[in-house]
């Protein structure tokens, strides 16, 4: 009888893996969908890599320098250099970067003349203490006496160790405190009409589902819409929870305030590993975009939260790779 027990139960686990194998490597509906086709050697040989001034031509294209104050929580990160540079690069004068390390500078000398993080004024401070963090957003600029008007806050601990689970305080030091913080002391300023928070893509993205053959369940889709119940089960590593209760923190402050949510990468399964990609600058000039509809028309988008998106293509990480080899001078 032992016999039949240990032969059905091998059974079972080699249909189990055989089932969750296949779904693992069955391509999901939306890779059929949005795969872009490859990209042949030629069109890769064609490509032209913009020059700072092309960069900044086409930020200006979508508005002018509006003259006011801004303050970039976290602009020594690759999100928060990219925002600040854009800014720079549309002809605004007043820019501060808060952050516990300077940003490095780029060597480009064009890009010195244009958009170089040089040109903005740095303030050490750290989120997690509000003495720290609130002398830094209310610091007036120069001699102009001017204090910030806009406020984008952009860190995070985007480290994996650090979001590992037995160090889940860390996460809601920084995520949760650190944003409380950065909120507290723009509010208290009184001159700050725009608040940007960038939060992150995990939020909207449906719990992984890994070694379950997914035949049962709600079957959302790779990522949830406006249509998914507040309450749905959403990923549970902590690093997501905290992101969660700072975006609950900036949607009860008092004032105007908006949430940006940003996806980066939105891996696909299906065979190949996809990605869907957003620019940098793309990813830059979203922040200012909300933060400039903030004081245009905030009853529209206060409040709300916006995900960035790229193409609406994904790619093969191998087709990735090839777009990387082609090179580039100006980052």
């Amino acid at each position: 009888m032992s016999g039949w027990i240990i032969l059905g139960a091998a059974a079972s686990t080699a249909a189990y893996l055989f089932a969750l194998n296949k779904r693992l490597t069955t391509p999901d509906p939306s890779a059929r969908d949005y795969v872009a086709p490859p990209i042949s050697d030629d069109n890769l040989a064609k490509v032209t890599i913009p020059t700072p001034r092309d960069i900044a031509d086409a930020i200006k294209a979508h508005g002018p320098a509006t003259g006011k104050a801004y303050v970039v929580v976290g602009g020594s990160g690759l999100v928060g250099q990219y925002i600040a540079r854009s800014l720079l690069a549309r002809g605004e004068t007043l820019v501060r970067i808060i952050d516990i390390v300077e940003p490095k500078v780029a060597a480009n000398s064009d890009a010195v003349e244009i958009d170089s993080l040089s040109r903005a004024e740095f303030v050490q401070a750290d989120v997690a203490d509000y003495r720290s963090i609130s002398d830094a957003i209310s610091k007036p600029f120069g001699d102009t006496g001017r204090t910030a008007e806009a406020v984008i806050h952009t860190v995070a601990l985007l480290r994996s160790f650090e979001r590992l689970g037995y160090l889940k305080d860390l996460s809601h030091r920084v995520n949760v405190k650190g944003t409380k913080n950065v909120l507290r002391a723009s509010q208290e300023l009184g001159t700050v009409g725009s608040f940007v928070y960038t939060s992150s893509a995990g939020i909207f993205v449906p719990p992984a589902n890994f070694l379950r053959l997914g035949m049962l369940g709600s079957g959302e889709g790779p990522v949830f819409g406006d249509d998914v119940p507040v309450n749905a089960p959403k990923t549970t590593n902590h690093y997501i929870t905290t992101k969660l209760e700072g975006e609950k923190a900036v949607c009860d402050a008092d004032g105007i305030k908006g949430i940006l949510k940003n996806p980066g990468v939105n891996p696909t399964w299906g065979g190949k590993a996809t990605n869907s990609m957003v620019n940098a600058w793309d990813l830059g000039r979203a922040h200012l975009q909300l933060s400039d509809a903030l004081f245009d028309r905030p009853e529209d988008v206060a409040g709300q939260p916006f995900a960035i998106t790229g193409e609406s293509a994904v790619y093969p990480l191998s087709e990735l790779r090839r777009m990387l080899q082609v090179g580039h001078t100006y980052l």
